[in-house]
């Protein structure tokens, strides 16, 4: 335990005993469901129960692997959800699979982006589109019928970004338990005369028509999106500068931007090895706070290479114990960038603040900065294959 007191000493938490560790929850140094007092004690906590669920997960698999060596075996994902990382669960899967419920609010392109998000942890192999609902789906305030076409549209979305099923829960509505008003195949009235059974009778055979012809097809992108589970836990676990963080809203605010010009994009880790980036035009790090080991290096090899770079507002302050990297914000990005960030400033919820660029005239939300350029430039306009690394944030974009 040498090494606690340099993490933990903020007001008299060193650490000398394991019997001095408390989870960081309200009776504890918990602030809420998401914050500590001691925030790379809150980070280590989830880093614990990640791996603790993975090892249920493992045990659970290797006993039906000990019976049955052919079976592909998985679990449930669902999409950007915060305590488990993705990425960890994907290396013990034999596919991955994942459940799709929006939102009544929740635009195409976050669902886009979550099923990229599902087919990158997977190493860009198909996915599985475990569990949609063909109707409502009841545990939202408001539980929306979806309208005629409505579920077509989302199966045939699933394939495009990579799913090699289409599958819906339930088959027959439960007349008890809290999911007896979740949408199914079979309502309660138990007739094949409905519309939600006649039109998942249509795209079953579609997808019969079509699947042989392209199941197992690869996505190829020449841009990828790092998502990040350590950014997630750290940018979210924050006492300030804002409360306005949302980490999936963050790499969504990126990934909108190249769904609306469809452009193929691939969603990996921030620990990609460089022989892997290299595969990419574009590299997009957004809200990358956590820096951990050896990333900031393979970036600045795989820039000097010749590859393109963008992160943003927040990047580069943590390093892998949630701990601010001194001598000026990005941190270990600072020199790959160009850029010494002085300040963040936070804009309340109605507010924002005019971004005037070369290419573009915007309003800019949540923080602010005041940046000052160490070797970046202004132009924007530079030889197709050079070398590239931009940092976009609300005030100014370089």
């Amino acid at each position: 335990m040498s090494s606690a007191p340099c993490c933990a000493n903020f007001w008299s938490h060193t650490i000398y005993d394991w019997g001095d560790v408390v989870p960081p929850v309200s009776y504890g140094d918990g602030i809420s469901d998401a914050k500590c007092v001691v925030s790379g004690l809150q980070m280590d906590y989830r880093r614990f129960q990640n791996q603790a669920q993975l090892a249920c997960y493992t045990n659970e698999r290797d006993a039906i692997r000990a019976y049955d060596a052919a079976t592909p075996i998985t679990t449930n994902l669902m999409g950007t959800f915060k305590d488990l990382d993705y990425f960890e669960w994907a290396k013990e899967m034999d596919v991955v699979s994942w459940d799709n419920y929006p939102g009544m609010d929740t635009p195409p392109s976050f669902t886009a982006m979550c099923h990229d998000l599902m087919r990158g942890i997977g190493g860009n192999k198909p996915f599985m589109l475990m569990e949609q609902t063909p109707n409502q789906q009841n545990w939202f305030p408001f539980c929306k019928v979806k309208r005629p076409g409505e579920v077509r549209k989302l199966s045939w979305q699933a394939v495009s970004h990579g799913a090699d099923t289409v599958q819906f829960f339930q088959m027959k509505q439960s007349i008890g338990g809290c999911e007896r008003f979740h949408g199914a195949v079979i309502a309660h009235d138990g007739t094949e005369q409905s519309r939600v059974f006649k039109e998942t009778t249509a795209l079953g055979g579609e997808l019969d028509r079509i699947g042989k012809r392209i199941m197992g097809s690869e996505i190829r992108a020449k841009v990828a999106i790092m998502f990040d589970w350590q950014s997630y836990w750290s940018l979210e676990g924050c006492v300030g500068p804002t409360a306005g963080f949302s980490y999936p809203n963050e790499v969504h605010r990126f990934y909108r931007a190249f769904w609306r010009r469809n452009v193929p994009v691939d969603i990996i880790e921030s620990t990609t090895p460089l022989d892997k980036l290299k595969q990419y035009d574009l590299v997009v790090a957004p809200a990358l706070i956590t820096v951990l080991p050896g990333v900031a290096e393979t970036l600045e090899s795989y820039v000097s290479e010749g590859g393109s770079f963008i992160t943003g507002y927040m990047a580069g302050i943590h390093d892998e114990h949630d701990l601010v990297v001194p001598g000026g914000y990005p941190g270990k990005l600072r020199d790959l960038m160009g850029v010494w960030v002085e300040e963040i400033d936070a804009l309340a919820p109605d507010e924002t603040i005019e971004v005037h660029g070369d290419a573009v005239d915007a309003k800019g939300e949540i923080v602010a900065s005041i940046i000052h350029r160490e070797g970046a430039r202004r132009d924007r306009i530079r030889p197709r294959k050079s070398p590239d690394a931009i940092l976009v944030t609300g005030f100014e974009l370089y």
